[in-house]
């Protein structure tokens, strides 16, 4: 896990493959990650089908005016899920923290990406990067 700031931007890049691969459920779009939500945690994925539609329906990628609203909560929720299923995974629990330590200092816009980087020795290996900008 790497971590990057610049201004009003801070970008975390994940290569660790058995966190790329559990993360890669917050890549889809946040009907299906409540879709997944449910299927892991029921009573939690109930509670969060009562939040209206039109704020689980935001993109990752728009503004949001309140910090912990639509898929940014959705995806910090889907983060500490993945927390309690995978066991403590280090890296999860960082990025856990790193995402809500980001949204309590006012970054609200979180982007969820999936690359594939290529090493100068030709090896190729995958990696997810939450690109988080402050409002």
């Amino acid at each position: 896990m790497g971590a990057m700031q610049s201004g009003q931007r801070l970008r975390i890049q994940v290569l660790d493959p058995a966190s790329v691969e559990a993360l890669q459920i917050l890549t889809e779009s946040p009907e299906t990650i409540l879709t997944w939500i449910e299927a892991t945690a029921p009573p939690l994925g109930l509670r969060l089908r009562q939040i209206p539609s039109s704020l689980l329906s935001r993109s990752t990628t728009s503004r949001v005016v309140d910090p912990v609203s639509g898929s940014v909560a959705l995806i910090i929720i889907a983060v500490a899920v993945l927390v309690l299923v995978s066991g403590i995974s280090l890296v999860l629990a960082g990025i856990s923290v790193a995402l809500i330590l980001a949204v309590s200092l006012g970054y609200c816009e979180i982007g969820v990406t999936q690359g594939t980087e290529v090493d100068s020795d030709g090896t190729t290996r995958n990696d997810i990067n939450f690109d988080i900008i402050k409002c």
